[in-house]
């Protein structure tokens, strides 16, 4: 029976690693930055810590969400860990 040589079996130890376990971190991390992309003026969001908010406007690279109606804080896109809901989804 003919010998695989190890570098062969290194080289599909890689491949199955990826597939497994790269591959799918990756499309996570691509669908979460789309969303980031995404979001617009009345989009319903959870930050990373926790808190539930309405976009209140968007630039490049940062959310200011309404939180309240006399509060507004402004966070970077990156801080945003879901959206909710849209106004126009809750019609």
């Amino acid at each position: 029976m003919p010998q695989i040589p190890f570098e062969v079996i290194m080289i599909l130890m890689f491949v199955v690693f990826w597939w497994f376990f790269l591959r799918p971190k990756q499309k996570e991390l691509q669908k979460a930055e789309n969303m980031r992309k995404d979001l617009k003026k009345g989009d319903q969001v959870v930050t990373l810590g926790g808190i539930i908010a309405t976009v209140h406007s968007v630039s490049d690279h940062s959310v200011i969400l309404k939180a309240d109606e006399n509060v507004k804080i402004e966070f970077e896109k990156s801080a945003i860990a879901r959206r909710i809901a849209s106004d126009d989804e809750k019609k």
